[in-house]
């Protein structure tokens, strides 16, 4: 049984997808009189691994700016099964950090020929075949020298010094190229053993929305003998701040200068910035090696807005890295977020591409639904119908003032209420985005206030619209000038406000009894330029059937020339497909009227939602054929056991019925004219509540 680990469309596990890494369990058993516990020696190899020797690294996969996934990796050198053979295991064990728990644990397996470096057998299908081993490289490389990385090539570009546990380890940096122009991907490399101490990679995948990825993979414990030291001189800085506060709100900022020289220092100079202004500051007039000192400051920020807090400390006579002496966090100082959204709400957006080549399924619709609101955080499912008439649902839990997560392949699906132009939040994919403007427009049926932002990103154009009451995205356009696509949802009905159109049932509820019929007025009010309309109604058909659909005599185009059509009537599915419209230059209509009246029998009891289907089938447009906004009402109806009336089985009640009761009344289950059938109540008489219950069933 193997386990993928290949990074997916989402692009989360990136390390392992630029990496190719995908492994299963490989038992180690007997392969042969060998000695396992040695390889070749000497020239003979470029690595030189130990049975039993191994590497810790932790792992942190990144979004942007946020941290998505962390974990750790361990390989372990098991064993030789060929003198130049060596036998290595992977486990790793990958969390997620967004507030939903998803858990990925494994261990897999591989085999390098240390002549070479090659990994020389895997499974089928592991990405990891036929590619040069990147955690261990051979030690005689200097600056410029090119090694084999991936399946390419990597460059020796400089030598960089990394702090590792109470020392430092002097590295090779090694820049490798990619398959992807837009992926990056670094290595460094201890210069004594060559085991790998870090990696870097990132990617800039603008078909998915421009969103940059990143990952960072460091050593953080081996017992192979790298080189690390102690210097005599060197300083290095950590910073404890908050990276959310509200305006005027007060927080403590640590900053922490440790000793790691094996020096002692005079004047040691720490400062702290915001936005690179320096707010406070102090000079420790002496430092044991090994000691730390600490400079703390109250910071209360007077606005909203994104903060870069600097610590620094100024490097000391004789410090050559300088790379810890500088440390920043980026702290989002907003308002309390006024939350718009209610469990139970929902939206439907319709989509619209233009450019997309043809063939290819395409999105029709997506409705969003609040499952649960609790503070900041969401529940929502999101349904979307594509152009090949499936669906994909998905459920997950979103931060409302971070855009609302990204769904599909949308981000900013909601953000805080009642925002206003000037106001920033941190959209999860895109950073910080700046409301731009305020104005009315309509939407799902309805003027409303909305907010505008523009955002440029991978070389894509992204705009949107969320409504300001609710802080529900109303409209996002994304363009592709590469591609030359543009796309566009667009809000078209929802329950979060009243649409100024509304289709609706009238009467909306009914109570019926098995066996009777039931019609139902399809209306619709505050139209304006009506030219054509089609409605989708479903219901569930093992409760009712659909018998008919007629236009009235009154329907709201009536006395003029239309295009009329019959019914589409499904039984088996539940739905009735029913429109008109109008002909020529016919006067369109406005007003309040009704479109049809539909006929339904119910057949067994239990009950039956009336609903609406989306806009790719109940639909209104206007003269210039324009769809227009509109909201639905839905119904419902309730179906009873019938009480059998029509005693004599001729489809109707009346007094031929009435009559076959009378010649059983006072009848009962023992005498000579008892008719079980005449019983309407059921209560073993015939008698004049039966009578009266026949009567009202006439007709």
């Amino acid at each position: 049984m193997s386990k993928r680990i290949v990074a997916a469309t989402s692009l989360a596990l990136l390390l392992v997808g630029i990496l190719g890494l995908e492994f299963i369990v490989k038992p180690v058993g007997a392969m042969g009189l060998i000695d396992r516990s040695i390889g070749l020696s000497g020239e003979q190899a470029l690595i030189n691994p130990v049975p039993g020797q191994y590497a810790n690294y932790s792992i942190k996969y990144y979004e942007n700016e946020a941290m998505a996934f962390s974990g750790w990796w361990n390989f372990s050198y098991l064993e030789y099964v060929e003198p130049n053979l060596i036998n290595v295991t992977l486990d790793y064990d990958v969390a997620e950090t967004d507030g939903e728990v998803r858990y990925w644990h494994d261990i897999g397996w591989l085999t390098i020929d240390i002549t070479n470096r090659w990994v020389v057998e895997t499974a089928s299908g592991v990405g990891m075949g036929g590619t040069w081993y990147d955690f261990w490289i051979e030690t005689n490389v200097t600056e410029g020298s090119v090694i084999r990385i991936e399946r390419g090539n990597g460059t020796v570009v400089k030598s960089e010094a990394i702090k590792f546990a109470t020392g430092f380890v002097d590295c090779w940096v090694v820049n490798s190229t990619t398959e992807r122009a837009s992926d990056s991907l670094t290595f460094l490399y201890d210069k004594k053993t060559g085991l790998c101490t870090m990696v870097y990679a990132s990617t800039d995948r603008s078909e998915y929305g421009g969103l940059v990825f990143g990952a960072c993979l460091t050593l953080v414990s081996t017992n192979i003998p790298i080189g690390a030291y102690s210097p005599m001189h060197e300083l290095g800085i950590s910073l404890e701040a908050p990276t959310t506060l509200r305006p005027n709100e007060s927080a403590l900022v640590i900053v922490t200068v440790h000793n790691y020289g094996l020096s002692n220092e005079t004047d040691v100079e720490i400062q702290l910035l915001v936005d690179g202004t320096i707010v406070n500051s102090t000079v420790v007039p002496f430092m044991e090696n090994g000691s730390f000192a600490e400079l703390t400051h109250v910071w209360t920020p007077p606005d909203a807005g994104a903060y870069n807090i600097t610590a620094y400390v100024k490097p000391v006579p004789g410090e050559a890295l300088l790379e810890n002496n500088r440390i920043t966090v980026r702290s989002r100082v907003r308002y309390e977020a006024k939350i718009g959204v209610r469990a139970g709400d929902w939206i439907i957006y319709n989509y619209t591409v233009i450019g997309a080549p043809s063939g290819g399924v395409l999105p029709q619709w997506m409705k969003i639904e609040f499952l649960s609101v609790e503070g900041t955080r969401a529940s929502v499912l999101a349904t979307m119908r594509m152009s090949d008439g499936t669906e994909q649902n998905q459920t997950m839990n979103v931060d409302i003032v971070a855009g609302g997560g990204t769904l599909g392949t949308i981000s900013g699906i909601v953000i805080a209420a009642n925002l206003t132009v000037g106001d920033s939040f941190y959209m999860s994919g895109y950073g910080d985005v700046v409301i731009e403007s305020e104005q009315m427009r309509t939407y799902a049926g309805a003027r409303r206030t909305v907010l505008g932002a523009s955002l440029i990103q991978g070389g894509n154009k992204l705009e949107y619209y969320w409504d300001k009451q609710t802080g529900i995205m109303v409209e996002a356009t994304a363009s592709y000038p590469q591609l030359n696509i543009t796309a566009t949802a667009k809000a078209y009905q929802t329950n979060m406000w009243q649409a100024s159109t509304i289709i609706y049932l009238s009467p909306s509820e009914a109570n019926v009894r098995v066996g009777e019929t039931y019609t139902v007025n399809v209306t619709i009010a505050n139209v304006t330029d009506l030219y054509t309309w089609q409605i989708q109604l479903f219901f569930d058909p093992t409760v009712l059937n659909c018998t008919n659909a007629w236009y009235t005599e009154n329907h709201v185009f009536a006395g003029k020339e239309i295009v009329a059509v019959n019914p589409v009537i499904n039984n088996t599915e539940g739905y009735v497909l029913y429109g008109c419209c109008l002909l020529g230059n016919e006067e369109t209509f406005n007003g309040n009227g009704t479109l049809c009246q539909i006929q339904f029998t119910a057949m067994s009891s239990g009950k039956s939602a009336l609903g609406f289907s989306g806009p790719e089938d109940t639909f209104l447009l206007d003269f210039n054929l324009n769809d227009m906004p509109y909201g639905t009402r839905d119904g419902c109806v309730t179906v009873e056991e019938g009480l059998h009336c029509d005693l004599n089985n001729d489809g109707k009640v009346d007094i031929a019925d009435l009559s076959l009761a009378a010649k059983a009344f006072g009848s009962y289950s023992t005498y000579p004219r008892w008719n079980p059938t005449a019983d309407i109540n059921g209560d073993g008489t015939v008698n004049i509540v039966d009578l009266v219950l026949i009567v009202k069933r006439f007709a």
